[in-house]
């Protein structure tokens, strides 16, 4: 009668025996027999588990589990303990009774369906989320809770604020659980817990959890987020507001905080600076009246960004009631701990004077170039004559003599030429830092022009085991170009390549008149490296070469290049691969001086300047 009311009794029953090695070790358990509330509630069937080892059915993390539970059952004892069981969402109390380490007796109650679990999306966020019941017990939570509270799944499940937190902790998250049942609504709070001897904030959100299918609050659910650097910022910000209100107002630079790009403060420098008060002129109240104000009186501006920390920098040419100034704006954003931007602070310079004595000191280093380079050029261009007199009397020498003093005079007029064209170079550049270089363009076949200058260099180029091929897809076209101008951007040009080829490869000059006139000038050399091309025309720039010959230069060649295509309102630019070649592409403007639009320039384009100019540019080819 006894155990036919077990069987139909609405509590689930188990009863198991032990089974255990020789040494007494625990080896789990075989079942042999269950009740059909037992069947129900774990959803199997006696035939299914009759006589088997559980271990044998168990995950390793299940075995470990059992294994502890097991170790606290005293033998001839009772042991209640409550268990969560995730795979089917019930939270359940279980009593074991051990009979002299042989059987075991196992009565199981539900205690409560859980509330439903945290969302996938929820449960792999970078924040806390929990789910607890009516009661305040926890019946599910996401991985970053765990992990913040340094504890498994099986310490949290089923237990309360009281049973994983410190009591004032847990108190005022219990407070808040009322709160938010008894008002059905969401309440956000801010909380401090000392963490490693370290105090850090925490933005907590809870709100009620619904089960919808029946209308009614089955518990709650919350998210916990940190924000200790923010609250750190506030406290320190307020802690030294008046410290730097004091410093603010007594140092030249203007300091100006913005929120949302208005000024929400501006210390008293800026009457100092610019003789009238920010509320004069209502630069508090409208983004407007600040945009309108720098825009009014700003001459020049540029501005750039550090990337790195994201900091904005102009500098302004500006000017006011009293004259000029030059000003140094630099803003740097202030971030939340979720990385949003909440303010900007900004530092405004006063950089008039540094500007000037600049503006001073480039003057001199230019006049000290100019004149050091116009002194240069003089005794080079004696020491080149001289050669070319010595030359004129080396038919009186014997056959030995003469080749001796041809070689050795050769190397002189080789370097002499080398030495001149870095002095012209040097004078080049400060006549175009200065804004003084000449540029008289004329209307002129700039096919033909081309043409010319190639083939004025095309004996050198054989001469140097080098083929030379040019090609247009027209025979005219009639555009406004500085002759000179144009003969140095080649010969330049030129020079590289023969500089950089192999032996025996080819230098191919194109032109295609497009809707601009495109002039490409192409090798087969060494070619450029990737990360040098886009500082191959700054000055003073030179790709070193590992080959036998090391090619060698001042660097300032293509920046001048670069600045007299742009005279020409042209752009300029390369493509290279290593070992391939390079081909530098020129692409000018097809436009007529308006001033002479009807007059074409048809002087012959080779003369003698033009050879003195090729022996010149290509002196540093040996």
């Amino acid at each position: 009668m006894y155990k036919k009311i077990v069987k139909n009794s609405p509590i689930a029953y188990c009863c198991a025996d032990i089974i255990n090695d020789n040494y007494g070790n625990h080896l789990g358990i075989k079942i042999k027999d269950i009740n059909k509330s037992f069947e129900e509630l774990f959803e199997t069937k006696l035939e299914y588990i009759n006589n088997k080892n559980i271990m044998n059915m168990l995950s390793d993390e299940q075995i470990k589990d059992w294994i502890s539970t097991y170790k606290e059952v005293d033998i001839n004892s009772k042991k209640t303990i409550r268990k969560y069981n995730k795979f089917m969402n019930i939270i359940y109390e279980m009593d074991i009774y051990n009979k002299e380490d042989k059987e075991l007796y196992m009565v199981f109650r539900q205690v409560s369906k859980v509330s439903p679990a945290i969302s996938p999306a929820m449960s792999k966020a970078p924040f806390p989320a929990w789910i607890k019941d009516i009661d305040g017990k926890y019946t599910d939570v996401n991985n970053a809770f765990l992990k913040s509270m340094g504890l498994k799944i099986t310490d949290v499940i089923g237990k309360t604020e009281y049973d994983i937190m410190e009591k004032n902790q847990a108190e005022e998250s219990n407070f808040y659980d009322k709160s938010v049942l008894k008002k059905d609504t969401l309440h956000t709070y801010r909380q401090a817990i000392i963490k490693d001897n370290k105090k850090e904030y925490y933005e907590i959100t809870k709100w009620p959890c619904i089960d919808y299918t029946n209308g009614c609050t089955i518990g709650t659910m919350g998210i916990s987020v940190e924000i200790t650097k923010e609250v750190i910022s506030i406290e320190e910000l307020e802690k030294n507001q008046e410290i730097l209100s004091q410093i603010t107002n007594n140092i030249d630079e203007i300091i100006i905080i913005e929120n949302d790009k208005t000024p929400v403060y501006i210390s008293s420098a800026f009457e100092k600076m610019f003789g009238i008060r920010p509320e004069d002129m209502n630069l508090y109240d409208s983004c407007e009246n600040w945009d309108k104000y720098w825009d009014d009186r700003i001459e020049y501006e540029k501005k750039y960004n550090e990337y790195d920390n994201e900091k904005e920098i102009g500098i302004s040419k500006f000017k006011n009631e009293y004259g000029y100034k030059w000003l140094k704006k630099e803003y740097m954003p202030i971030r939340s701990n979720s990385d949003d931007v909440k303010k900007r602070v900004g530092i405004i310079r006063d950089i008039t004077k540094d500007v000037e004595a600049n503006e001073s000191l480039e003057k001199l280093r230019m006049d000290f170039f100019a004149n050091l380079s116009h002194e240069l050029r003089t005794p080079i261009n004696i020491i080149l004559s001289s050669l070319q007199v010595i030359n004129l009397r080396l038919d009186k020498l014997n056959q030995d003599d003469y080749e001796y003093f041809t070689k050795y005079l050769g190397i002189l007029r080789q370097n002499g030429l080398r030495l001149l064209k870095l002095v012209n170079n040097l004078i080049d550049t400060t006549k175009v830092d200065s804004g003084h270089f000449d540029h008289s363009p004329q209307n002129g076949n700039i096919i033909s022009f081309i043409e010319d200058v190639c083939m004025s260099v095309s004996e050198f180029i054989k001469n140097h085991n080098l083929n030379l091929i040019f090609d247009t897809d027209c025979e005219e076209k009639i555009i406004a170009f500085d002759k000179d101008n144009m003969e140095r951007i080649m010969l330049n040009l030129l020079s590289n390549a023969i500089k950089f080829s192999k032996d025996k490869g080819n230098i191919e000059v194109s032109i295609y008149c497009e809707e601009s006139i495109k002039i490409k000038v192409r090798d087969n050399g060494i070619g450029i490296p990737k990360d040098k091309l886009d500082g191959i025309f700054g000055r003073f720039e030179q790709v070193k070469s590992k080959m036998k010959n090391e090619r060698e230069g001042s660097g300032i060649g293509l920046s001048l290049v670069k600045y007299l295509v742009e005279m020409h309102d042209g752009s300029i630019s390369v493509d290279s691969e290593l070992e391939v070649g390079s081909e530098f592409i020129i692409n000018l403007p097809d436009k007529l001086c308006e001033n002479n639009k009807n007059k074409v320039d048809r002087v012959n384009n080779v003369n003698l300047t033009n050879i003195s100019n090729m022996n010149i540019e290509f002196s540093d080819i040996y």
